[in-house]
């Protein structure tokens, strides 16, 4: 990470990986993906827990 903080990628958007960089290509970045993830993490329940 400090690597990437010293010396950042000229494009706005960047994906790396171990020092790699990706290409934004890959399914594991599909917008609707993503947006299926969030729709999905937002049913689920949600544990509320009180300090004692």
């Amino acid at each position: 990470m400090s690597g990437l903080l010293d010396a950042p990628p000229l494009q706005p958007l960047t994906a790396v990986d171990r020092g790699r960089t990706v290409p934004l290509t890959l399914r594991t970045f599909d917008p609707a993906d993503g947006r299926r993830l969030v729709r999905l993490t937002g049913e689920l329940p949600v544990s509320r827990r009180t300090a004692r």
